[in-house]
């Protein structure tokens, strides 16, 4: 990709980098304090996002190349997908408490990805960034809909890691996220 931002069709992808819904709408945002299952005491500790003209059954993306660390089903979550990956390039990422974190080139973070349909892939397996890893769909008790619901944790494993804001991943990769984004209503920081 030379280095450009580009819009694939209406997959956002740079440097290896894809975002997990084509043509995405934010629909909850990191830290809210309201919604249906979170408040001021419980934000919420990822992000909610949907493809426009519908997202039941369509792709999950992998947003990079990666390992499948864990695929599992929770009875609140429904079924997970979570990758390990390697940051491509050095990158900030906030927390629910607004500190400012770094994640070094060559550390190794984890998004999960949840809520989906069916499951695409099994643990262990090495994934390329865009491949269709998951249907969306809306399993789990907390579910209020089709939607693909996005954590970035950083530590040793995914299990009791620190919860960041996975946009910054985004939009540090995906420079052509935010205008993409904000013309579809999300406000941002």
């Amino acid at each position: 990709m030379n280095g450009v931002p580009v819009v694939i069709g209406i997959v956002l992808a740079w440097a290896g980098i894809t975002f997990p819904v084509e043509n995405p709408r934010i629909t909850g945002a990191f830290g809210a304090t309201s919604g249906a299952h979170y408040n001021a005491a419980r934000r919420h500790q990822g992000v909610d996002v949907v493809p426009y003209g519908g997202a039941t059954g369509r792709a999950v993306l992998a947003p990079a190349n990666g390992v499948v660390h864990r695929v599992y089903y929770s009875h609140t979550t429904g079924w997970v997908v979570v990758l390990a990956i390697q940051a491509p390039a050095t990158f900030w990422a906030t927390s629910l408490a607004g500190q400012v974190h770094t994640i070094a080139q060559g550390e190794t973070f984890f998004i999960g990805l949840k809520h989906h349909q069916r499951v695409l892939v099994t643990e262990g397996q090495r994934v390329t960034s865009g491949q269709t890893i998951a249907a969306i769909g809306s399993t789990g008790s907390t579910s209020t809909g089709a939607h693909v619901h996005m954590e970035l944790r950083i530590g040793p494993r995914w299990t009791g890691g620190y919860r960041l804001d996975p946009l910054d991943f985004f939009l540090a990769f995906i420079p052509e996220l935010r205008p993409h984004l904000t013309a579809r209503g999300w406000r941002g920081r």
